[in-house]
């Protein structure tokens, strides 16, 4: 295991301070390969999250003979929505727990 930078030794740290109920993280007692996987996690999330620049590929270069400049654009890639589906699963639990309670309101009518 490599050795840990000092930003995963201070977010490990940070994660040992974290309370549970009446508690700390700590007290929890988990292992240190475990909370440098968290702890890696947590930094590559921000990572993504803040500081990761995303730039769309340039079109190659146009050459003199070649068409207008208009035609040479091409249309920005579709982008991928991540967490799209969260909406429908949450729905779909929502009704799920509708039915539940209406079945047990009704003393069994509907079974």
């Amino acid at each position: 295991m490599p050795a840990p930078s000092p930003a995963q030794g201070q977010v490990v740290r940070k994660l040992l301070d974290q309370p549970v109920g009446p508690f700390t993280l700590e007290t929890q007692n988990l292992p240190p390969e475990y909370l440098a996987r968290v702890a890696d996690r947590i930094i590559r999330a921000d990572f993504q999250r803040n500081r990761r620049l995303v730039v769309r590929d340039q079109a190659p270069a146009a050459s003199p003979s070649s068409a207008p400049a208009a035609s040479a654009q091409t249309p920005a890639p579709a982008v991928k929505r991540r967490g799209s589906w969260i909406p429908f699963i949450a729905g779909g639990l929502l009704l799920a727990l509708v039915g539940v309670v209406m079945a047990r309101r009704s003393g069994g009518r509907y079974r």
